[in-house]
């Protein structure tokens, strides 16, 4: 490995991925769905190609920040950086990933501490 880092590189849930098609340009709409899912087959192939050594997931939008209450939003937080936290620790020498934070406040600074202390400092608020 060459040492390079790459960062917030996006992922979505499988749940939401139907949502990328929508910003995908015409034809490429399953490229982009696949490329988001994707964490442990193409990315590791394409970061030794590249010379990536480690890579940042994140959640691509609309994120915590899409949902219309607090409730909604706190708990797609917590459901993301779950699922971050299970991808993460499958090989956690070459991924890491940013908590999600719910609407801005108290509530996402809490739930950032709790993703740093479930993945031992390898979740990185933003």
């Amino acid at each position: 490995m060459k040492g390079k880092i790459a960062i917030e590189e996006a992922v979505t849930l499988p749940q939401l991925a139907y949502q990328a098609a929508f910003h995908a340009p015409q034809g490429r709409e399953d490229e982009l769905v696949a490329d988001l899912l994707d964490i442990h087959k193409q990315r590791i192939e394409r970061m030794d190609k590249y010379g990536v050594e480690y890579m940042i997931l994140s959640i691509t939008s609309p994120g915590a920040q899409g949902f219309g209450n607090k409730v909604e939003s706190e708990a797609f937080a917590t459901e993301a950086n779950d699922y971050l936290a299970k991808e993460v620790v499958k090989n956690p020498k070459r991924f890491g990933a940013f908590c999600v934070c719910s609407q801005p406040g108290f509530e996402g600074v809490v739930d950032g501490r709790r993703c740093q202390c479930m993945m031992r400092n390898k979740l990185l608020p933003n």
